[in-house]
């Protein structure tokens, strides 16, 4: 029996995962600068809230379009192993790109991330069901990670913390990938 080298799947995870930063980003932003712009709501369910749960929707998807992406390439049938690690490859690439992206617009904009903070601390001062104790302690929160994202430091720990979420997501995406795009092996069936 001939052993041959699986198909490259870096393409299709690069391709994907830089596709899937560019939507993310231009998402986050969106909503920063819809922020931004807008009276505070005084609700604990801020566009801010409504971004992170936005963007995990979206990229959970990379994986799986990786997968079909990759095998839209090779049009042979793909384990479901294999789709896992296009998918966490994908996942990793999202995250590097968001990243990329997101230092990017700082040199378009240096004042978007003082801007955005300010807008979300408003925000948490103008909820009257909070006790001003709370109010505090959120607002020094919010105050204390915007201070530690300025940071090489903190840009790499941020980095860290999305490639393994994005990655572990992904992975997931990436077997459903395999199951409902990669042909099946008819070697394999009895």
């Amino acid at each position: 029996m001939e052993r041959t080298q699986p198909n490259p799947f870096l393409n299709s995870a690069l391709i994907v995962g830089m596709i899937f930063a560019l939507i993310t980003t231009a998402v986050s932003l969106t909503i920063g600068y819809h922020m931004i712009n807008s009276e505070p709501s005084g609700s604990l369910f801020s566009p801010a809230t409504l971004s992170s749960v936005l963007i995990c929707l979206i990229v959970i998807f990379a994986g799986m379009f990786a997968v079909r992406h990759h095998v839209g390439q090779f049009n042979e049938p793909l384990q479901l192993g294999r789709g896992a690690v296009i998918g966490v490859t994908t996942g990793v690439f999202v995250a590097v790109f968001s990243a990329v992206f997101s230092l990017i617009w700082l040199l378009i904009d240096p004042a978007f991330n003082d801007n955005f903070m300010n807008a979300m601390i408003a925000n948490i001062e103008s909820i009257s069901q909070l006790p001003a104790e709370q109010k505090e302690a959120m607002v020094d929160s919010i105050y204390t990670q915007f201070q530690d994202q300025a940071t090489a430091i903190g840009q790499i720990k941020a980095l860290a913390i999305n490639s393994v979420l994005f990655g572990a997501l992904n992975t997931l995406t990436g077997l459903l990938g395999v199951k409902l795009f990669a042909p099946k092996d008819e070697s394999l069936e009895i």
